[in-house]
């Protein structure tokens, strides 16, 4: 919060058709793995949002930033919709 003085709210979720078709749709995705928790995950995020409201932590899963959790909740369904459509994903 302290980083992106625009962002009120985070959402944190795990789901294989966002984590499967990030690079393929275009989302960032942090370039290493690091521990649940942890700050080195929390800046591995930061550095991969790069003024974006979604990022995929690489093998983990996925965090929607935005001024409301509404906002960040909506994003996160829409990216999943997305994520489905693009691989006809049934998981």
């Amino acid at each position: 919060y302290k980083t992106c003085r625009d962002v009120n709210a985070v959402f944190h979720g795990h789901n294989n058709a966002i984590i499967m078709n990030a690079e393929k749709l275009g989302f960032p995705v942090t370039e290493r793995e690091h521990e649940p928790g942890t700050i080195e995950l929390a800046k591995e995020a930061l550095k991969a949002l790069d003024n974006k409201n979604l990022v995929v932590l690489k093998n983990h899963g996925f965090v929607s930033v935005g001024k409301t959790m509404k906002e960040a909740g909506e994003l996160a369904l829409a990216t999943l919709k997305r994520s489905r459509e693009s691989a006809n994903f049934r998981g």
